[in-house]
């Protein structure tokens, strides 16, 4: 059923590769566990994930850096036992009348949203007066053994983006209870993909136009845009996926839990960013997800429900 629907959303254009992963990608515990996975092309980026800890860290006199979780290593043994903390940073303005929640690393082997917090930190930082009206959080790693392992999956073998249902995973459940808690007006979940250039997938709850506002500061930025979804599928707008009720349907249906649909069922919007995977440019990999957090900031926002489509 899901490799069907899968070959029915993505038509001819996805790619004999991509379908024979379709089943893989869309399940939720395939892996043994925090397997290092390059499909599709992928080229991971390095990331020092103990210096990672030690940057965050530095930010706390300007925010407030709290851990909300551990992860233990099941590769490390019981003899040298090693468990990586899932944090939590904040904006100290908690009463803005706006809340956004960033989440980085959901899929350990898409580094370029985790290499982007700093620089979106600094962001924060330097223009607070500029976004008062919005109290920003921001979690990170969201799968810190995946990081660790340059693995899609967490330490069970899990891709978390497919829990949001059952919520088997620590990792989906220390999300959902900070997003009840949060209650934000709208999420930004940092990934990379397959396709070729950046794109932005916009869920049902989200507002096209500052989708479409978002694609073409990113487009400013010199960023190559996309034309197609990482599915293989030709985009009506360059670099925007905007979904519709359809879409939460077919995520339903195939059993596809992801972040999106459980925000989207809250009526949350949720912006998930897609930087191109394959490139080794890492200003063409890391800096849009910083230019969509500037400019969801600097745009009005408006829940949008837009339907099948």
């Amino acid at each position: 059923m899901i490799s069907v629907l899968v070959a029915l959303v993505g038509g001819f254009g996805l790619g004999c590769a991509r379908l024979k992963l379709a089943p893989r990608y869309l399940s939720r515990c395939p892996a043994e566990g925090p397997e290092p996975t390059s499909d599709l092309g992928i080229r991971p980026i390095p990331l020092d994930l103990a210096a990672y800890y030690t940057e965050l860290a530095d930010y706390a006199d300007a925010f407030e850096v709290t851990e909300v979780a551990r992860i233990p290593d099941p590769t490390a043994g019981a003899a040298a036992a090693v468990d990586y903390p899932i944090l939590v940073l904040r904006t100290p303005d908690r009463g803005a009348p706006k809340r956004m929640l960033i989440v980085a690393g959901v899929h350990g082997n898409e580094a370029a949203g985790l290499l982007a917090v700093p620089r979106i930190l600094d962001l924060l930082a330097e223009r607070r007066p500029a976004h008062a009206d919005w109290a920003v959080t921001i979690l990170t790693p969201a799968n810190p053994v995946g990081v660790a392992h340059s693995s899609r999956y967490n330490a069970e073998g899990c891709d978390i983006n497919r829990d949001f249902q059952d919520s088997q995973t620590l990792e989906a459940r220390v999300l959902q209870e900070l997003i009840v808690s949060e209650r934000p007006d709208l999420i930004v979940s940092l990934h990379e993909g397959a396709q070729d250039g950046f794109m932005l997938v916009v869920t049902s709850m989200g507002s096209e136009a500052s989708g479409r506002a978002v694609v073409e500061a990113v487009r400013e930025g010199e960023i190559e845009i996309s034309d197609s979804h990482f599915l293989g599928f030709a985009l009506g707008t360059p670099g925007l996926s905007k979904e519709g009720r359809f879409y939460d349907w077919l995520k339903t249906v195939s059993r596809h839990y992801t972040l999106g649909l459980y925000a989207s069922r809250r009526g949350i919007g949720t912006y998930t960013t897609e930087s191109d995977w394959a490139t080794l440019d890492l200003g063409q990999r890391v800096r849009p997800h910083v230019i969509v957090v500037e400019t969801l900031l600097e745009t009005p926002h408006e829940k949008q429900d837009v339907g099948a489509n």
